[in-house]
């Protein structure tokens, strides 16, 4: 008889890439995967989707103001705890879903409780004082029924270890698929760009604290040279980037790609760009996909001076690190990247795609889940 999975994620599991590939891991190795999220005006209540059994919750306290959110997280908890009982295995990714999953467990001790922490949980940028507190009080003794626990980054995890007193927190990076990617200039194209003009590609949303501004008042700044800044993606800060686009001439903005797309887009610049700025310790331990996916798509990165992403950037000799997150830094950075010889990165890169893809995190999560 196949063992059952419940993933839980408090979002309505549309663009959540590193649970599906999870799920769909999972399922391959057969176990039997259903997802417990919440449902959006974009999405239907239940359906299945490459085998995984999705089902949404619509909240009844959905349409109350934002300020009975606590409202809205109790009817979650409490509705899940009879559909959540009938399964052998909670994949709690997040912390949001993790004291719903903590309950469960306590009524159904048989279960099995794998605490998936996609960020550093207590120190998340923009967190209130209130959730902030309720982290720092509640994870410290929920994590303690975990079976497995697993986090994005050896900074994360080091941490994880050190606050909770952990033997064993696995990393699982959040690493696309191995592919073969073939360059074909999409961008150049689009933006009618010279063959001498270095495209350098911001990928993902536009956030704050992301480097946005910075990056398009360093190329406003660097009219005239071969350099032109590619913003892929959408975000509170979109209407900044079109305006970047309108007021520069070296500065685009292209929508956002489908999932299955992102990859040959990549791989139409010359150099990507991993902007997060560092606000918050959560920050100062990320990995973004991005990074992964700049790697399997063969970009060198301009990153930020991050924990992890210098760690593995300069361990791989695959980009250069700025040395201030300013205009001026991202300035010096992309002249810097410009002088250098052209394929300078290629077999460091080439090296890297093998060591950084889904087939081997993959190998982690299921070690995981034969030994439960």
């Amino acid at each position: 008889m196949k063992q059952t999975i419940a993933h839980m994620v408090l979002n309505d599991f549309v663009n959540d890439n590193r649970v599906l590939k999870e799920c769909r891991s999972l399922i391959a190795k057969g176990y039997e995967v259903s997802v417990f999220c919440l449902k959006s005006d974009r999405t239907v209540k239940n359906e299945v989707v490459d085998g995984i059994h999705i089902h949404r919750l619509a909240l009844w306290t959905d349409k109350l103001p934002s300020f009975c959110n606590p409202l809205k997280y109790l009817e979650f908890l409490i509705r899940m705890q009879m559909p959540l009982r009938k399964f052998d295995i909670l994949h709690v990714n997040d912390f949001e879903p993790l004291p719903t999953a903590w309950l469960v467990k306590k009524f159904k001790s048989r279960i099995k409780l794998v605490y998936d922490s996609h960020e550093y949980q207590r120190e998340k940028n923009g967190m209130g004082s209130s959730t902030k507190k309720m982290i720092e009080m509640l994870e410290p003794i929920m994590i303690k029924s975990a079976d497995a626990v697993i986090t994005v980054s050896e900074g994360i995890e080091e941490e994880y270890k050190r606050l909770f007193h952990l033997d064993k927190v696995t990393v699982i990076f959040n690493a696309p698929h191995r592919v073969e990617v073939a360059k074909k200039d999409l961008f150049r194209t689009r933006f009618n760009l010279a063959a001498d003009v270095k495209i350098f590609l911001y990928q993902g949303a536009f956030h704050a604290n992301r480097g946005v501004e910075q990056v398009i008042e360093a190329f406003g700044k660097m009219k005239g040279e071969k350099v032109a800044a590619v913003f892929m993606g959408s975000g509170p800060l979109q209407s900044k980037v079109e305006e970047g686009s309108e007021q520069f001439d070296n500065v685009f903005y292209h929508p956002a790609v489908p999932y299955s797309e992102i990859l040959e887009h990549t791989a139409s610049a010359d150099f990507g760009l991993l902007t997060t700025e560092n606000v918050c310790l959560n920050h100062y331990y990320c990995m973004p996909n991005k990074l992964f996916e700049y790697i399997q798509a063969g970009l060198p990165i301009i990153s930020t001076d991050l924990f992890d992403c210098r760690r593995l950037i300069e361990k791989e000799k695959i980009g250069l690190i700025l040395t201030e997150e300013s205009a001026d830094g991202y300035m010096e950075a992309v002249r810097r990247a410009c002088k250098l010889e052209p394929g300078h990165f290629d077999s460091a890169l080439a090296v890297a795609k093998e060591k950084y893809h889904w087939a081997l995190e993959e190998k982690k999560l299921i070690s995981i889940y034969e030994e439960l």
